[in-house]
């Protein structure tokens, strides 16, 4: 199990022997390791109020990234797994609009991607400055690049995506480079010259509503 479960307690629910004779109890102690991860959470805002403000924002992204992985095991991949959770299951759909200049600096980091980013970039390049949906950026490529190169391009998309820049610039920054921006500003797609920022704010608000659906997605799993 991720290190990140590990620390919001979640380890403790982790059964100790097979069998319907244990279910009781496994639901039970269950039970208890949610309910400390719960309190864990809500620790959260008690820390960023008391002026600990990076220390809360590290904690809710690895809390937002164990919960990722306790509640979606199937998906592979610490950055997959957390963009995937975060950007389908945190309640704003912005966090699955893409980022151009992103994009490209991602695809320019895959060794197969290096050449199809050239071909891209003068048509990305030229709406960059705010965010896009997915099938926006597609639209947008298809005069320019093969059938194939889309459907390559299609399942890529993901690492340019808000949730991806949330994941690079504030979660892997803090771990390990003890440092990053308070939050991420961005204009969102659906209203033109509003600045928002991805903050503690608002990433807390999206652990909140990933705390039950995680929660539900393991019941569901072990048959609970």
């Amino acid at each position: 199990m991720h290190g990140m479960a590990h620390d919001i307690g979640l380890e403790d629910a982790r059964p100790t022997a097979p069998g319907e004779e244990n279910r009781r109890a496994w639901l039970e102690v269950s039970g208890l390791a949610f309910d400390r991860a719960e309190r864990r959470c809500c620790f959260l805002k008690e820390l960023y109020d008391s002026d600990h403000k990076k220390e809360a924002l590290l904690l809710c992204l690895c809390y937002i990234d164990g919960l990722a992985c306790y509640g979606w095991p199937e998906i592979r991949g610490s950055k997959r797994r957390f963009v995937h959770v975060l950007a389908r299951h945190g309640g704003d759909a912005t966090l699955a609009d893409i980022s151009p200049s992103w994009l490209l600096r991602a695809l320019r980091q895959l060794k197969s991607y290096k050449a199809l980013a050239g071909e891209i970039e003068p048509v990305l390049g030229g709406v960059e400055g705010r965010l896009h949906q997915p099938n926006e950026i597609l639209n947008l490529l298809r005069p320019d690049i093969t059938a194939d190169e889309v459907e390559r391009l299609s399942k890529e998309l993901w690492r340019g995506s808000l949730a991806a820049i949330a994941y690079e610039e504030l979660r892997c920054a803090l771990v390990h480079e003890l440092f990053a921006v308070d939050g991420i500003r961005f204009e969102p797609r659906d209203s033109p010259g509003e600045a928002l920022t991805l903050d503690f704010r608002m990433l807390y608000r999206y652990l909140q509503r990933l705390l039950p659906i995680a929660w539900q997605r393991f019941m569901d799993r072990e048959g609970l």
